[in-house]
Formats: structure tokens, C-alpha cells, sequence
């Protein structure tokens, strides 16, 4: 929000000093922000009417939310571009793409979204400080510089100085009018993304600044003081990591139709699921903008941590390797580090981090989950080597801006968490003509999408035929994770759980948060009201033009490298919230804790505390089991911390049960097992109610002779 009219302040510049310039080339190539007026773009007329005519049909055909946003939403996006269309030669290129990008930011739907071509997709705005949120003792809301980027060097403007105003205007209603060019679900998720994208945006999504710099009002000791920063732009093409982003966030990149065949299994694990693999698009909920201001964040505040990472790389690959190949073998808990030198380092750095929380004499565990943006045989036994790790007293599951992913990583790790089969969020297709045809394919279309189409058909086609029928909006609702898979493992941790979120929290991460909530695992804490209410499936544009060749000529390729990105189905809840859309609604925080600044400046201190608070107020529980097999008897001896009875199956048959003792001791002896059991699972209960849960797969014995016994 700039406005380059305004005279600028005689004030000392920091941006324009040879050490922070210096500082600067390090990061990449950086241009002026007054050489974007200079750019143009490859479209012409024709190609801009071909973008509108495919956007429409996506919107009116294809667009899952569009009954919902009709009802909730004034603006109508189809209208928008419709009078676009009409006045397309009165717009330069900059003119177009600005119009073209705000009719879809209507929508408020960051699942829905277009990448224009070269160079806006390239470039990423920047100012040198970022500003975060939180509140005073009153309860106003503060805005705080959080960081600097290196080499920015000013006797007052450093992090933690409170920002007043912005261009002259108070910063909570500059904030709230960014918030109004920006794309949120719900009132929370647009300040959110409002404030999230003051000082950083991308161009592939964001619209570019309104001037060439901002006048900042701050505090600092105790004086009011003015300060001129210039925008500038860094390009991220031939940007190593942001290449490697781009590919991990399925970011409108071109791939081959090859590219869109059967999951890979990671190596080293096969599939012994006898469900038919989900195609990358199939199984993906991001917020890919998020996800790539993520990546542009770090290089430019985090830079010294983004260097010479290869070798810490490298060894992280090896380490998760033989963790999934430990956790294919069947072991579980401590057992899994493989002998790490720091068991608390994840494998996946940029998804997960854990730490001990120390209070007193107790401790606490903490799993951050930065995204789901892994296959999730790879990402869920990484998360489980995590919770081996963490103390039964609590823990702490933080999703904050959390941009979302890979849906069945998010859906399957609710299983280690709770004792209750965990039931996968449906998702819906619109009743259309097009989504008809689309999962009514021809015969000549190809074996690869013949295959994809006849699995849309299987799964949704008769529901749509019923809707059409009848009016219906929408077919029935069928998950994209398997139920198999999101209950395959069981749980894994018996201690309370609670969960942290944001109105950055998007995508998969509302779909984990809601899950969550549902199966009524532990109470959700946020930091804002709502999560980001992102409840949809994505795909590309460019997978119809693969994947639906019999729906041409309505469907065309996109000219000049131009993308769009829209949610196909929406996914609503389960459990006691069962039928609830989690577009627009997203998960309702159970306790609302406000971000102090003792949490920006140090390190979420505050925020640690509520959250403990919320576990020392829950039932504390454990489950240590150990399985002994001789011969065709198996022996089960447990140890219960808040649990008093314990009822074993085997094969999924009951084998008997056992009541603890004084000392929460408890053991079941199942003397006519059979050298061919494979699978025990235990059920214990706190009263009448199942509390925890326990599965192994046991090995059949080398020997009459041999003993199974499976890590406690």
C-alpha cells in the first residue's frame, strides 16, 4: 500500500548503503522497482480472450466453492471477467493482469488462482524488514518489525520497534486495506494475509506495489520516528532452491504427461495397500503462494542458513531412508533413530522440527509442522521417529502458516494420536455437464487418462448422474485417503495432545486441524479465531488439457505459459462436525490465545505457557507394551498410567483381557496364539471408555524355538 505521491521525509537511508547493497547481490539478481513498468509481457489480444473463455469455463463448469461463494460472497468473478473480456484492448499488459488477477482474488479462494507469464511469475517484491502481529496488555493490536535482512543498518529501526503508520495512515487500517487486495477465506485469514504480505509479495500472485517506496511511522525509545524504504525486486529464476520450492509445492511447473503416472514408491518400501494409487494432483491441498513467500522469506532473512546445506542435506536423505526402513520392518518409538547423533533433527528440516519444552522439573514435546509437502511414506514415518522421541507428560503440534501439501500425509497422522479409527474427510465434485463428461470418458482418449477418468467414474460418476437428475449441487462425498492407509499404523503416542493454529494455517493443514478436532484428539489453540479455511482439492488447468482431450474444443491449452489453479472438490468434515464445508468456515480455535510480544521477541514463550496450561488441565496417560512369543503362546505384559483394563485381539479376534494392578501393571496370556499369528492389538480403557490404543505385526518365528518381542 504505497503512494508515491507523497513527498518523501529528509530521513537517513540504510537501503542505499554499500554494505547493505552488497548484502543485496548476495541474495540474487535485484532490479528497481520502476523497471517493472519497462516489462512486458508476450500476451496479445487473442491470447488474453482464450485465458478469459478458459477461466469461465473453469469457474461456471468445473469450480467447486462457486455455490458457496455466490451465497456468501457480493462480488460474482464470472461477471468480473465477463466485463473484462469486453474492454480487453483498453488495458495495457500490466493494466490486464492486475484486472484479470483481482476478478479471481473476488473469490477469496487461494486455491484459485492464475499465474501470469513472464516476468511477473519471475520476480518477488520486496521491502529490507518484515512486521508481524500481537497485543498489548489492553488487547490492542501491535504491529512489530520482526526481522531485518542482513546488511540493513539504522540506529533505531531494528526488530521489536512497534510500526505506527504506513504512508501516514494508522497501520491497523493500512493493513486492513491490503487485506482488502488480498484473497482470504474468512475475515481472520484476510488480515492475516493482509499483514503476511506488507513487505513481501509475490508477483505470480500478489499484485506489485502502488509505488516505488513507503514512508514507516515506528516507536522506538520512547520517540516517534519516520523512515523512506525503497521497494525493490528479486528475481527468482536460476534460484537453485526456489527451483527445488517450486517442484515440492507442484507450482504450475511443465511436466510431461509421464510426470502424472502411479505414485513412486520411495525406495526401499513397497506397496501392500490394495488401493489404486492417487495421482500427485489427486492427492494435493496447498496454498502454493504461501508456500513459495515461505521460500522467499528464508532467503532473504534467513541467509546465513540457507548456505553451504549439502552435506547436511545428504545425510538427512540417508538417515530418513533408514528410518522408513526400520518403520517397514515394523519397529516403532525410540527404536527408530537408527543411532542419530541429535534424534531431535529432523530429515525433513523445512517440514518438521521438534524440541523439548521445559517447565520445571517436567518436559513437554513440540513437533512444528512447517507444511505436508512430502509423499506421505516418507513424511509419516519421519513424524513417527519425532513422536518416539517426545515425553508421555504432553505435547505440543504447532501448524502455524502452515501453507498445507500432500493430503494423505496430513489425514494419516491422526492414527498416532488417538485410539479412535480415524475416518478421512470426503471430498465433492459440482454437478456439472463438464464434471460428467470428465469421469464419463471415451474409450480414445489414451491408457493413461482412460485409467485416471475410469477411477473419477468409479468413485464419483454414479452420484453425479443421481445430482444431475434430481438438481443436486453436488455428488457424493468419497475421501482421497484411504481408510486403510489412515488407520494402518495405529496410535503411537498416549500423552494429551494439543494443536496450534493460524489464519495462515491452509489447505492440508485445515483439513489435519479439522481432522483433529473432529476425532476430538485435544483441544485447538489459536492465534487467530479461525484457521485459513481452505477446503478444496487443486488441480491445474493444464491437467485437463492432458487428461480430458474428449471435452476439446472447450477445452484449450493456456496460451504464453500462463497457469490456473482451481479447487475441483470440496472436502467437508467428520465426527461430531460431520457435513460442515471447511471453505470459508475453517476450524474454530477452542481456546483464542492473542500473540504477546514477549511471543514475537522471545520465541513464543508466552504462547508455550497457554499451551501447557491446556495439557497439565488433561487426563495424563501412557502405554508401554511388551509382546513375548514361544512357541504358539504369546504373552502380553503392559504398563498403564491412567488406564485400568486392557483387552488384547489377535487377527482380529478377542484373545482375552487383564485389570491393572496397584503398580498399573497388567498381563494377558494367549496360550493357543499359533505360529501363524501376525497382528495383536491392544484395547485399554480409562472406565468405560476406550482411551488408548496398541497394533504390532509380528514376524513369523524362524523356530519353534524363537522369541518375538517387539519395542516397547
Amino acid at each position: 500500500m504505497t503512494d508515491s505521491s507523497q513527498p518523501a521525509p529528509k530521513t537517513e537511508d540504510p537501503s542505499q548503503s554499500p554494505q547493505f547493497l552488497s548484502a543485496l547481490q548476495k541474495l540474487g539478481t535485484i532490479h528497481d522497482i520502476d523497471e517493472l513498468e519497462d516489462m512486458t509481457s508476450s500476451l496479445s489480444l487473442d491470447d488474453r480472450a482464450l485465458l478469459i473463455d478458459q477461466t469461465l469455463i473453469v469457474l461456471t463448469e468445473l469450480y467447486a466453492h462457486r455455490p458457496l461463494k455466490k451465497t456468501r460472497r457480493p462480488a460474482d468473478a464470472v461477471h468480473r471477467l465477463k466485463i473484462l473480456r469486453g474492454r480487453l484492448d483498453t488495458l495495457d499488459h500490466q493494466a490486464f493482469h492486475e484486472e484479470f488477477m483481482l476478478a479471481l482474488k473476488s473469490l477469496c479462494d487461494s486455491h484459485t488462482a492464475y499465474r501470469p507469464p513472464p516476468p511477473f511469475a519471475d520476480l518477488v517484491a520486496f521491502l529490507p524488514f518484515m512486521v508481524e502481529a500481537c497485543y498489548d496488555e489492553a488487547g490492542e493490536r501491535m504491529f512489530i518489525v520482526s526481522a531485518t535482512l542482513d546488511g540493513f543498518d539504522h540506529p533505531t529501526f531494528r526488530p521489536g520497534v512497534e510500526i505506527t503508520s504506513w504512508n501516514g495512515i494508522p497501520m491497523q487500517r493500512a493493513v486492513r486495506r491490503n487485506a482488502e487486495r488480498e484473497n482470504g477465506s474468512n475475515p481472520a485469514a484476510q488480515m492475516a494475509l493482509g499483514l503476511l504480505y506488507i513487505t513481501v509479495r509475490w508477483l505470480g500472485c500478489s499484485l506489485p506495489p502502488d509505488g516505488a517506496w513507503v514512508i514507516v511511522g515506528y516507536e522506538a525509545n520512547n520517540q516517534h520516528h519516520e523512515i523512506r524504504m525503497p521497494w525493490r525486486l528479486l528475481r527468482l529464476k536460476g534460484l537453485p532452491e526456489f527451483t527445488i520450492g517450486l517442484q515440492a509445492v507442484w507450482l504450475f511447473d511443465e511436466q510431461s504427461d509421464e510426470d502424472f503416472g502411479d505414485e513412486a514408491e520411495p525406495d526401499g518400501v513397497e506397496d501392500d495397500s490394495d488401493d489404486p494409487p492417487l495421482e500427485e494432483e489427486d492427492r494435493l491441498a496447498v496454498n502454493q503462494r504461501t508456500a513459495i513467500e515461505n521460500l522467499t522469506r528464508r532467503r532473504l532473512f534467513r541467509h546465513d542458513k540457507v548456505v553451504d546445506e549439502e552435506t547436511a542435506r545428504a545425510n538427512d536423505q540417508q538417515h530418513l531412508a533408514e528410518t522408513m526402513r526400520l518403520a517397514a520392518q515394523g519397529v516403532r518409538g525410540p527404536a527408530l533413530n537408527a543411532n542419530r547423533a541429535d534424534p531431535l533433527r529432523s530429515a525433513l528440516p523445512r517440514q518438521l522440527e521438534a524440541r523439548i519444552e521445559r517447565r520445571g522439573d517436567v518436559d513437554y514435546g513440540y513437533i512444528r509442522i512447517r507444511a505436508f509437502l512430502d509423499h506421505y511414506k516418507r513424511f509419516v514415518p519421519e513424524f513417527r521417529r519425532l513422536l518416539g522421541q517426545m515425553p508421555q507428560s504432553g505435547l505440543i503440534i504447532d501448524v502455524r502458516d502452515n501453507p498445507g501439501g500432500e493430503i494423505q500425509s496430513a489425514e494419516s497422522l491422526l492414527q498416532l494420536l488417538t485410539p479412535k479409527t480415524v475416518t478421512p474427510e470426503p471430498f465433492q465434485f459440482v454437478s456439472s455437464r463438464l464434471t460428467d463428461q470428465l469421469t464419463h470418458p471415451q474409450e480414445d482418449i489414451g491408457f493413461a487418462a482412460l485409467r485416471w477418468r475410469k477411477r473419477l467414474q468409479e468413485t464419483w460418476g454414479g452420484s453425479i448422474d443421481i445430482a444431475r437428475a434430481t438438481g443436486g449441487l453436488y455428488s457424493t462425498g468419497a475421501p482421497l485417503t484411504s481408510p486403510v492407509i489412515a488407520n494402518r499404523i495405529g496410535q503411537e503416542y498416549y500423552g494429551p495432545v494439543v494443536l496450534i493454529t493460524s489464519a495462515g494455517s491452509y489447505s492440508s493443514a485445515d483439513i489435519f486441524a479439522a481432522g483433529f478436532q473432529d476425532h476430538e484428539i485435544g483441544p485447538v489453540i489459536g492465534v487467530d479465531p479461525t484457521t485459513g479455511a481452505g477446503g478444496g482439492n487443486v488441480w491445474r488447468h493444464l491437467r485437463l488439457t492432458q487428461r480430458a482431450s474428449d471435452l476439446a474444443p472447450e477445452v484449450r491449452q493456456l496460451p504464453q505459459g500462463t497457469q490456473l489453479r482451481f479447487a475441483v472438490r470440496r472436502c467437508l468434515r467428520v465426527g461430531k462436525n460431520a457435513g460442515e464445508p471447511v471453505e470459508e468456515l475453517g476450524v474454530v480455535a477452542d481456546h483464542w490465545h492473542r500473540p504477546t510480544y514477549r511471543d514475537l521477541t522471545e520465541g513464543n514463550r508466552d504462547l508455550m505457557d497457554f499451551a501447557i496450561k491446556q495439557l497439565n488441565d488433561m487426563p495424563r496417560r501412557s502405554l508401554d507394551v511388551q509382546v513375548d512369543r514361544i512357541d504358539g503362546r504369546i504373552t502380553v505384559t503392559s504398563r498403564m498410567v491412567g488406564l485400568d483394563s486392557l483387552y488384547a485381539y489377535v487377527d482380529d479376534r478377542p484373545a482375552g483381557g487383564g485389570i491393572a494392578d496397584g503398580e498399573g501393571c497388567a498381563k494377558i496370556l494367549i496360550p493357543n496364539a499359533g505360529l501363524q499369528t501376525r497382528r495383536i492389538e491392544l484395547q485399554a480403557y480409562s472406565g468405560d471408555s476406550l482411551a488408548a490404543k496398541y497394533k504390532c505385526e509380528l514376524a513369523a518365528p524362524a523356530t519353534v524355538e524363537a522369541t518375538e518381542r517387539t519395542p516397547a
